[in-house]
């Protein structure tokens, strides 16, 4: 199965989290984000998707993840992009397939939180 190889938490996020468990009495190793991009996710996002009516295929020789319903296909690397861009599909429920139907200009978040991206 094609996926995102899994990594270590990097070290800010380490420090991130040592520093909010200061504030707790849990031990450190157990303090952790609720939820994070993980293989072990993979198959609830697949599940997710079909419970909400997806057609669901992996394509083995190319590596990529197709979520289908009526005339809308989304395409996406691991099962948890699927998911992503199910979501915006569903938030702007557009009625017909036009150029750039899912953009949001603004705010521009991303040039806000990542600077070096502009």
């Amino acid at each position: 199965m094609g996926h995102t190889p899994q990594r270590p938490l990097p070290p800010s996020v380490r420090q991130h989290y040592a520093r909010a468990q200061e504030a707790t009495d849990q031990p450190q190793d157990r303090f952790v984000p609720h939820l994070f991009s993980h293989l072990n996710v993979y198959n609830t996002a697949l599940v997710v998707l079909e419970r909400k009516g997806w057609a669901l295929r992996y394509d083995t020789a190319e590596g990529w993840w197709f979520a289908n319903k009526g005339e809308w296909e989304f395409l996406a690397d691991d099962p948890m992009q699927l998911l992503g861009l199910v979501a915006i599909y569903k938030h702007h429920s557009p009625k017909k397939k036009e150029e750039y139907w899912w953009k949001i200009d603004q705010p521009d978040l991303l040039a806000k939180l990542d600077p070096e991206v502009t």
